[in-house]
């Protein structure tokens, strides 16, 4: 699977309590369709994602 995002703002760090770091920081997807009977659409979706190093 592809997943075609934009970052949205900067990526914060912070640490668990059993010392990991965790990125995260959210993104953007953006999505057009195009009903049989009408214009454009257009929406987008925003995530927060979360990476724990290892």
């Amino acid at each position: 699977m592809e997943i075609v995002a934009r970052i949205v703002s900067d990526a914060q760090v912070s640490e668990t309590k059993s010392g990991k770091k965790v990125v995260n920081f959210p993104v953007a997807i953006n999505d057009y369709y195009k009903p049989k009977n009408g214009e454009g659409v257009q929406t987008t979706t925003f995530i927060r994602l979360y990476l724990l190093a290892k």
